[in-house]
């Protein structure tokens, strides 16, 4: 969870929200909260 408050506080707040909802979108999907992180910032990383 460390680095979900990284990646908000780094981002605006707008952008956090919009990680925050798709690590839950993630998370929905069967993924744990650290898998869903992981791979909606490794995501954002390469866009």
């Amino acid at each position: 969870m460390e680095k979900l408050a990284i990646a908000v506080r780094d981002g605006e707040q707008q952008h956090g929200l919009d990680i925050l909802t798709r690590v839950w979108l993630h998370t929905v999907e069967g993924l744990s909260r650290e898998e869903a992180l992981d791979s909606v910032l490794t995501q954002d990383s390469r866009d």
